[in-house]
């Protein structure tokens, strides 16, 4: 399987950024310039049709997240720009997850670290919604959900369920 973009810097020397590798075995970690700003990049959400870019950047106090798209996969990705619907309302975010054609985005926000989501309308973008059937009473993060929109995989941190006896 190729993975179209990581976030992480490369642990061999490499600067922070984003960067690609593609291949049936990785090439060289290449930086990804129009998604690599001299802000922190700590999370990174890319459809799985490879068109929308979404990156969470983080400054002194602050995390936004930023979207950019492009035509098609062999086009560089046009311009970040802020993600409004997000930022404006949500405070924290991170670890974008967009399903196919990125009509839909989930993310982790807020000091309480629930899972939100928010979907196209029309040109625009709804509210964040937090996703109330799987947030606990703890933190729930990193959500990942599949190109279809009906699997959800996210982690949640706090104490732990009882083993059960045998």
């Amino acid at each position: 399987m190729r993975r179209p973009v990581s976030s992480r810097a490369s642990g061999r020397g490499g600067q922070p950024g984003t960067y690609t590798s593609t291949g049936t075995t990785w090439s060289t970690p290449a930086l990804v310039p129009e998604l690599t700003s001299t802000a922190i990049e700590d999370s990174l959400g890319v459809s799985p049709d490879g068109l929308t870019a979404i990156v969470t950047r983080s400054t002194v106090g602050n995390r936004t997240m930023h979207i950019a798209t492009r035509a098609n996969t062999t086009d560089p990705f046009g311009t970040l720009t802020l993600f409004a619907a997000i930022n404006n309302t949500a405070t924290d975010p991170a670890s974008p997850s967009l399903t196919n054609g990125a009509s839909t985005v989930y993310f982790h926000a807020d000091t309480t670290r629930n899972i939100y989501v928010v979907s196209k309308v029309g040109l625009g973008w709804s509210s964040p919604v937090p996703v109330t059937e799987v947030n606990g009473a703890t933190r729930d993060a990193a959500p990942f959900v599949t190109q279809s929109d009906d699997y959800i995989l996210f982690v949640r941190v706090g104490r732990r369920p009882a083993r059960p006896t045998q």
